[in-house]
């Protein structure tokens, strides 16, 4: 047993020591020097001690550090424990990492999948609604082409309605102008008739007189003649007037229906441009 030990030679306070040991021989001179470099501190700091107690206070010392280094020691055992659980810890954390990672790309997969099956019943349904739409569309605008025809002709059915009408006062008052006038006539032509008889009668007795009243009557006939003549101009102006009025009433009225048209066209054409460009 002794041959498996090392003996080595080492210096401790100035006297030398033969020391046995199973580490090696660097190992044993580094605590001979460790114990030296102790017995030499406390020798300098207190140098009225004699060799016993400065070994005893460089033992202390050294176990003071033996114990401080076997704390720092079961420290380390502990950290290295809390290390070790730490690593199990942690490679169960990976491996559940792993299996979450696996999962989420099954679930990003079994995503796409859905994502890509929403998308086509998506479009699938938008391209319905489209040709719903553009059916729809199509059926109103013949339905507002239809209703357009039918406004169109109850225009033109109430203007020519009303042209009749226009046409018919005017006739009438024509009419009436006309027979005014010749009952008027009529009138002033007995009176004159009456008066040149009257005057015949009285033309012996006063010529003169009977001339003046002639002359007289006739002015009276021509200034009611001029009167009704002037009385027919206005009723055919007012005649005019109002057919004038009802036919600029009928073209404004043509106006708004054509304008509405043109809206609901545009309209129709925008929704129809639309559609296509979203197509």
């Amino acid at each position: 047993m002794d041959t498996e030990q090392t003996v080595v030679t080492v210096d401790i306070y100035g006297h030398q020591y033969r020391l046995k040991g199973h580490s090696n021989s660097e190992y044993m001179r580094r605590i001979a020097g460790m114990i030296d470099d102790s017995m030499n501190k406390i020798a300098k700091g207190y140098p009225q001690l004699d060799l016993p107690r400065i070994a005893v206070l460089a033992a202390v010392q050294m176990t003071e550090e033996v114990f401080r280094l076997r704390r720092d020691n079961e420290s380390l055992h502990d950290a290295e424990a809390k290390r070790l659980v730490l690593a199990e810890q942690l490679g169960e954390l990976q491996g559940m990492m792993a299996s979450l990672r696996e999962e989420y790309q099954a679930l990003q997969v079994k995503a796409e999948i859905d994502l890509q099956e929403l998308q086509e019943v998506f479009e699938s349904e938008l391209e319905q609604a489209k040709k719903k739409a553009a059916e729809e569309l199509m059926h109103a605008l013949a339905e507002a082409e239809n209703q357009l025809k039918d406004m169109l002709a109850e225009a033109d059915e109430r203007l020519a309605a009303q042209q009749q009408e226009a046409s018919e006062a005017l006739a009438r008052q024509r009419e009436e102008a006309s027979e005014t006038l010749a009952a008027q006539k009529l009138t002033l032509e007995g009176a004159l008739a009456r008066e040149q008889a009257s005057a015949a009668e009285k033309l012996a007795e006063a010529e003169a007189a009977a001339e003046e009243q002639v002359a007289r009557e006739r002015v009276e006939a021509a200034a009611k003649l001029a009167e009704a003549a002037e009385k027919l101009i206005e009723a055919e102006i007012v005649a005019e007037e109002l057919l004038e009025r009802e036919r600029a009433e009928a073209q404004a009225k043509l106006g708004v229906l054509e304008a509405k048209l043109a809206e609901t066209k545009s309209a129709a054409d925008e929704a129809l441009a639309r559609e296509r460009a979203e197509a």
